[in-house]
């Protein structure tokens, strides 16, 4: 018995770990989302050096497509952890 129990204390811990890593990845992911599609808000010069050489709605587009899957990495973690 005491082997199933640590087996399946571990299998929580890893439930729990991953839903932790795909709520902080969802949250970098819209946060780069966020600076990307509002670069000109923002004025950090870092950024505009990097884009200026860029087609700005690219960079739009793809800031936005960042934004729908960090929430959706969020809301799956938050899914996994709701469940347990």
């Amino acid at each position: 018995m005491a082997y199933e129990e640590q087996r399946e204390k571990s299998r929580r811990m890893m439930s729990v770990s991953s839903s932790l890593i795909d709520g902080f990845l969802g949250l970098l992911m819209i946060t780069v989302g966020v600076i990307l599609a509002k670069k000109d808000h923002f004025n950090i010069q870092s950024i505009a050096k990097f884009v200026n050489d860029r087609d700005p709605f690219l960079l739009q587009i793809f800031g936005y497509v960042c934004i729908v899957y960090g929430l959706w990495r969020w809301y799956r973690g938050y899914v996994k952890i709701k469940d347990q």
